[in-house]
Formats: structure tokens, C-alpha cells, sequence
């Protein structure tokens, strides 16, 4: 009962009523409250996206507008050059073909024929262009035009070429960008047709687009200058760029990285440039390779739904008051049956199981919630008494574990009484099990005053069941060794047995091998286990990873074979489980087997107690506690001198 605190010693609660109706009333605000934010989202993503729509249509249509331009420029400038390549008509009727194209396509400024005088010297550089329907030819000198961008580019690279905006200050003087095609002959660029179109023309196309109250559109060259804006300072003076480098505008640079990699978006501005809070859509030129913005100021574009959520948080305020008052009457009508409730649970709450439950009550639910209170008084009373003799039982049980923890801690050999007859051998062993109890052993022992018998072994699994698979390994092994000469006859008989006597666990891996102690000759079989180290006096460390057969314990009659190693004096072997190269770090990497042979090459005339230390402190310093999960067994063992 000392375990139960009186209920009327804690702080007093209200009461239910007005509790329900706190937590009501709390909850249905952050209802109201997250409907209008997640309804505010939505709708402002429909709003937006009707803005993105027909930003796009104004775009595409815009943009259609310009890319025919353009492509029709390109087409005459293509025809152009075809006839100059050709000389398809004399000079005079190469003049009054040049000004026809003048005089039916107003939105083209000027055309340019110009020479290389490298390679061409007949031939004059001539400008032409109309000025009220008056013909005018000026001739260009080398230095005009030798190393202007328009020029030198097709020539170049002997492709067509969209300029950048400049200034013709030798022919028309305006602001023009230019579409320049090399003119070839045998092989050899030898000039280039330059057809002209005044930044005003495009100016007039772009100026007059408008979305919304504010909103505006723009230009961009390939290179990022802004060719066409409503504010005349910042034409052909800054790019882009220069703006979001001028204001630390982060955004605006990646928005200019889209728009010249010729990108198509829609993206909110929201740096400290004038662009601030500012979405810009942006979609290329195809002809040039330009980009058109359309800018919309974000206000405008939600200033309608700003209006709509007024109206809307309104008429939810109307319906939340309305509803609380429904919810406040009718909480108040069951508030005083419960009271009786609340005075007999706060005598049970208090240890008195034996509390008088209140008769009955009209209300179904209450009336449950009384039957209920008195199958939890019952229920109590069974509980307190099982959990008094459950607690007996976990008790004897966990002294079961210990004992056979004990138990098996025994079946291991004591590393400090071992001792072959004449100092022939030195072994040491580590078994650290992940639990109580473990399912790993290793053990060696004398089978004549000639051979010395080594094992060591995994058990799939943990608990009980593999400790008796060890304790069985083991115990038989120690009993047949006299009768057999070879550890794969061993493991035979080991096999057959563990295939006959089902236990729960029997998958077993395991290395056994005898030394002649007159020869110093090791043989062992290896059925399903890592891999065995010899390291030589030397410190060369050597690696038998091959295996003799599957794990033991699964399939009877299996063939298992052996192999035979030369000791000389000084060599050290060393056998491990899986718990070692498993071993894993808090970045899930595996201690693995390089780092082993990396830890034993490093070894100064170790003795098998320090092999076996060091290869345990290393594990432990490298894997995470947390993950650390499998039995960890270590078996050295020093080949000290032959038996004399």
C-alpha cells in the first residue's frame, strides 16, 4: 500500500467540466488556427500558380513576338550570305536588294558587309541603312570594325553569332545587337554580313508588358547585362550580377545563374536588392540565346487573398464561439454524477481497494466507467499478489543464469595452471561473452605427453541453449581425443553428433588443430570459421583463410578436410571469432581483418597473454559500446621449441 500516494494530498485539479471545456475550447483554436494557415497555403499556391499561368502565356506570347523577329533577321542575313558567296548579282543590284530588305522590315536597323583585308582587299566594308526613306552607304575604314566582338567572333569560330548590345558609333549611331554570318569562299573565311537591330525596337516590344498593377518586364543578354528596363540607368551600365553583388542579393545571382544558362522559372527574390520580395519569371530567347523576365510584386499578387481570410477568420470566429457554448451546456450536465465517481476513485487512488463504488448512474457511460472502476479494484488486488510470486520467479531464475554462467566460466582452461611437459608451448585464452552467458569456447589441452589439442568455436546464438552446445563441444572433444589422430576425424565424430542430438542451437564453427611437440607439425581443420594467423619469429604475419568445410552441426556425413603448417620455434598462432573482425564503430565500419594483421605486425616480441591483450584493447578502442553485441573469444598460442 506504501507504494500508492492519497490522492487528496496532491495539488487540487478542477474540475472536469471546466477541464473538457479548457481543452475543447484550447483545441478547437489551434483547429481554427492551423485551418486558416493550411487554407491560406493552399489558396495562395492556386493564386500563385493562375499568376504563373498567365505570366507564362504573356511571356511565351512576347517572346514568340521577338524570336520571329529574330529568326526572320537571321534568315536574311542567311540569304545575304548566300548571295554574297555565290556573287549571285553585281554590286548595284546587291545595293538595291540590301535596301529593299530595309524598306519592308522596319524593326531591321542597318546592314554591314564587311572584308578581311587579310584576305580580301577588293572589296569595300560598306554600312547600309535608310533614314526617312533615304539611302545611305558609309564605308568602314580596317580599324572600324577589325577587332570588334561582331567581327571577330564569326570569323573565329566561323558560326553565326547574336552580339551583345553596342554602340555603332560608324554607322547609325544607336544602341544596336547584331547577328553576324561569316561569308566562305574556297574554304576560307573572308568576311562577314552583319545585320543590325536598334535595342529602342526591342525596348517597344518589351515596355509596354505589365501583370498585375506594377509589375514590369526586362531583358538580359547571354552574358547577364540588362539590355531593356524601366529604369533607364540601369541599361547596358549594369548586369544582373553587378546588382546582387552590389547588395549581397544571394538569390538574385542564382536567379541570373538560371536565367543565362537558359533556364525557364518562377522564383520569389528575397534579398536586399530592389528585387526584395519581388517574383520574377524568366524564360530564354531561343534565337539569341537572351533571356525575358517579367517582375510581380508580391503584395499584388495576395492582396485579394488577404481580403478573403479576413472575412474567412470572421465566420470562424462566429462558429467557434457557437460551438463552445454547446459543448460548455452539455459538459455541464454530466459534470455532478461524476463528482460521486471522482470522491470513490480519489479512496481507491489512495490504496483503499476495498472503497464502496458509488449505485448507479443514468448516464450509460458513467454507469461503464462505475462497472469498470470496480473490475479494476479486483484486478489490483490479482495483479499486487502475482507480482509477488513473479517476482520469486524472475529471482530464482536469474540465479540459474549466474550458476551456469559460473559453470561455464569453469569448462574454460585456466591460462595460469596450463603448462605442457617440458615448456613446449605457451597459450593463452580471452572470452568475453556479450551477455551472462555466451555461446563462444575455446579450449587446449594434452592428449599424450606428445600432442597438444586446441580448439576453438562459435555458437550461432546467445543464451542458454549455446552455452549447452559449448558445454557438449567441449566435454565431448576432451573424451574422443585420445581415440583419434587427425582433427578432421574429430570434427567427424563431433558432427555426427550434434546432427543426432537436436539441440537448440547446434551451427557451429570451429578450428581444431593438434602440434606433434617432437616435430613442431600443426594440423588443423577450419569447418566454417575465420581465418587462423601464424606470425613468425620474424614478424611476418601469415594468413590460412581457407576452410575445410561448412559449419558443423547442420548436414551429417559432410567431408572435412585439413592442412598441416611447420612450426618453428618462436611462431605464434592466433585464433579468433567473428565478435573480433565484426566488431563494429559508431560509424557502422567493421574492425575487419586489416586492422588485426595491422595490430600484430606491430607486436615487439610479444608472448601470447600480450597478443591476446592488445588484440582486445583494440577492439574495444575502436568499436561503439552501444553496437557492441557478439561474443569475443582470443586464443595465442606460442610454439615455444620442440619436445627434447
Amino acid at each position: 500500500m506504501s507504494a500508492f500516494t492519497p490522492m487528496q494530498q496532491n495539488k487540487p485539479t478542477k474540475a472536469f467540466a471546466y477541464s473538457i471545456i479548457s481543452f475543447v475550447f484550447i483545441s478547437m483554436a489551434i483547429i481554427f488556427t492551423l485551418s486558416i494557415m493550411i487554407n491560406r497555403y493552399f489558396v495562395s499556391r492556386i493564386m500563385l500558380r493562375n499568376v504563373l499561368d498567365s505570366t507564362t502565356s504573356i511571356a511565351n506570347e512576347t517572346k514568340l513576338m521577338i524570336d520571329n523577329k529574330l529568326d526572320k533577321i537571321m534568315t536574311m542575313g542567311m540569304s545575304l550570305r548566300y548571295i554574297k558567296e555565290q556573287d549571285l548579282i553585281t554590286k548595284e543590284k546587291l545595293d538595291e536588294y540590301v535596301f529593299q530588305m530595309l524598306r519592308f522590315n522596319p524593326d531591321l536597323t542597318s546592314v554591314c558587309i564587311s572584308y578581311d583585308p587579310t584576305v580580301d582587299t577588293i572589296h569595300r566594308n560598306r554600312i547600309y541603312s535608310l533614314g526617312q526613306n533615304v539611302k545611305n552607304i558609309q564605308y568602314l575604314a580596317r580599324g572600324d570594325f577589325l577587332y570588334k566582338d561582331w567581327f571577330q567572333i564569326p570569323q573565329l569560330t566561323q558560326s553565326d553569332h547574336w552580339s551583345e548590345p553596342w554602340f555603332d558609333e560608324f554607322g547609325i549611331r544607336q544602341l544596336i545587337t547584331s547577328y553576324s554570318v561569316p561569308i566562305r569562299r574556297d574554304g576560307k573565311t573572308v568576311g562577314v554580313v552583319r545585320m543590325d537591330i536598334s535595342l529602342d525596337y526591342l525596348e517597344n516590344i518589351i515596355k509596354p508588358l505589365q501583370v498585375k498593377k506594377t509589375g514590369f518586364a526586362f531583358l538580359i543578354s547571354n552574358h547577364g547585362t540588362i539590355i531593356t528596363h524601366p529604369a533607364d540607368s540601369l541599361m547596358m551600365n549594369y548586369s544582373i550580377f553587378d546588382l546582387a553583388e552590389l547588395y549581397e542579393d544571394i538569390a538574385l545571382r542564382r536567379i541570373g545563374q538560371d536565367m543565362i544558362s537558359g533556364k525557364t522559372g518562377f522564383r520569389q527574390s528575397t534579398g536586399n536588392s530592389f528585387f526584395r520580395d519581388e517574383w520574377i519569371y524568366h524564360t530564354p530567347l531561343i534565337s539569341n540565346h537572351w533571356s525575358m523576365a517579367i517582375v510581380i510584386n508580391h503584395k499584388e499578387i495576395f492582396a485579394d487573398l488577404n481580403s478573403l481570410f479576413l472575412l474567412y477568420i470572421l465566420t470562424s470566429a462566429v462558429v467557434f464561439i457557437a460551438t463552445g457554448w454547446i459543448i460548455f451546456f452539455k459538459t455541464i450536465q454530466i459534470h455532478r454524477p461524476l463528482q460521486l465517481l471522482a470522491k470513490a476513485a480519489n479512496q481507491i487512488g489512495s490504496g483503499d481497494f476495498d472503497a464502496e463504488l458509488p449505485s448507479t448512474s443514468k448516464v450509460y457511460e458513467i454507469q461503464t466507467l462505475m462497472d469498470s472502476f470496480g473490475t479494476m479494484q479486483r484486478s489490483l488486488k490479482d495483479y499486487i499478489a502475482n507480482l509477488h510470486r513473479v517476482t520469486e520467479v524472475k529471482n530464482k531464475i536469474f540465479s540459474e543464469v549466474v550458476f551456469a554462467s559460473t559453470i561455464q566460466k569453469n569448462l574454460i582452461p585456466s591460462n595460469v595452471e596450463f603448462a605442457t611437459p617440458r615448456g613446449e608451448i605457451s597459450a593463452f585464452g580471452i572470452l568475453e561473452p556479450a551477455g551472462e552467458i555466451g555461446g563462444d569456447l575455446y579450449d587446449y589441452f594434452m592428449i599424450d605427453e606428445n600432442h597438444f589439442c586446441f580448439d576453438i568455436a562459435d555458437v550461432l546464438g546467445k543464451g542458454i541453449g549455446a552455452a549447452m552446445t559449448m558445454t557438449m563441444v567441449t566435454t565431448l572433444l576432451r573424451s574422443i581425443a585420445p581415440n583419434y589422430e587427425t582433427p578432421y576425424d574429430m570434427l567427424a565424430v563431433l558432427n555426427t553428433f550434434l546432427c543426432k542430438n537436436e539441440q537448440e542451437t547446434n551451427f557451429v564453427t570451429i578450428i581444431l588443430g593438434i602440434i606433434d611437440l617432437r616435430t613442431g607439425q600443426l594440423c588443423f581443420s577450419n569447418a566454417g570459421h575465420v581465418p587462423l594467423y601464424l606470425r613468425k619469429k620474424d614478424r611476418r604475419v601469415i594468413k590460412y583463410g581457407e576452410t575445410h568445410s561448412t559449419a558443423i552441426g547442420v548436414f551429417d556425413h559432410i567431408q572435412i578436410g585439413s592442412a598441416c603448417v611447420q612450426l618453428d620455434p618462436g611462431d605464434e598462432l592466433i585464433m579468433f571469432t567473428d565478435g573480433i573482425t565484426e566488431a563494429m564503430s559508431s560509424k557502422e565500419i567493421l574492425f575487419g581483418t586489416e586492422r588485426l594483421e595491422e595490430i600484430l605486425s606491430k607486436l615487439q616480441n610479444p608472448q601470447p597473454e600480450t597478443t591476446a591483450n592488445a588484440i582486445l584493447n583494440g577492439v574495444l578502442k575502436f568499436s561503439d559500446p552501444d553496437q557492441f553485441g557478439d561474443d569475443i573469444t582470443i586464443l595465442v598460442i606460442d610454439f615455444i621449441h620442440p619436445h627434447k
